[in-house]
């Protein structure tokens, strides 16, 4: 059995877009048989995006990517990217309860809250293709 180390598929970035950008490409370097990213916010998302471009890499032959955050040029932008919508309005109204019944006296249960999300899935996932690597690809293409 292999056996994967989960930390090395984790990468930290400055949640910039130039710093995404910078990230992902180091990542593909680093892990060039690498099948996906997931992005937790819009900058990250547009960070990996650009990372992919300037590689002369696509979404998502050479990589899918699944985004949080449901902002509105995600639907339209080629591929359409799939993402994890968030209910930030039930989120919010949530988080406001629980701080009024704070101040309130009210007891609030300290566990977790739970708001449902939803994937939308769109058109940045496939599955993964066996390949060496995306840049040797791509500096085939030349």
């Amino acid at each position: 059995m292999h056996v994967i180390d989960q930390e090395a598929l984790i990468c930290y970035t400055d949640q910039t877009t130039t710093g995404t950008r910078a990230a992902i490409k180091a990542v593909i370097h680093a892990h060039p048989d690498a099948t996906a990213a997931v992005a937790f916010n819009v900058s990250v998302t547009e960070g990996i995006l650009a990372g992919l471009q300037d590689l002369g890499l696509q979404c998502p032959a050479d990589l899918s990517l699944v985004a949080f955050t449901d902002a509105g040029w995600l639907e339209s932008f080629q591929p359409p990217i799939t993402v994890v919508s968030q209910p930030v309005e039930a989120m919010g109204e949530l988080a406001a309860q629980l701080v009024l019944d704070l101040l309130d006296g009210k007891s609030v249960d300290p566990g977790l809250h739970i708001v449902p999300s939803r994937l939308l899935h769109r058109s940045s996932i496939v599955a993964p293709r066996p390949r060496t690597s995306p840049l040797s690809a791509t500096s085939e293409k030349g």
